[in-house]
């Protein structure tokens, strides 16, 4: 998570639960739909809510900079703005 930078947010009032490569290898490996899978992962490596993740759209990403927008997230089937705007700082 050091290469993202989160413009305007709050710290977290707990500590995340972090999987071990162990534990993640076994959540992917039993995760059996692949759009579900690839949900996952890009929640994991995005550190994204699921909404957040369902609700991107291909003009989110700016591969020029290296960028994605998280605009909106999708919440029982509402769509909704969020504040949050994620930036990588490319390839260490």
């Amino acid at each position: 998570m050091e290469l993202v930078k989160v413009k305007g947010g709050t710290r977290r009032s707990s500590r995340p639960n972090v999987l071990s490569p162990e534990q993640l290898e076994l959540l992917h490996d039993h995760i059996q739909e692949e759009y579900v899978r690839l949900v996952v992962v890009t929640s994991i490596c995005l550190g994204l809510r699921f909404s957040e993740v369902l609700a991107l759209k291909w003009m989110d990403i700016d591969w020029k900079s290296l960028t994605i927008y998280v605009r909106r997230a999708i919440v029982v089937g509402r769509v909704d703005e969020t504040k949050r705007i994620f930036r990588s700082s490319g390839p260490a």
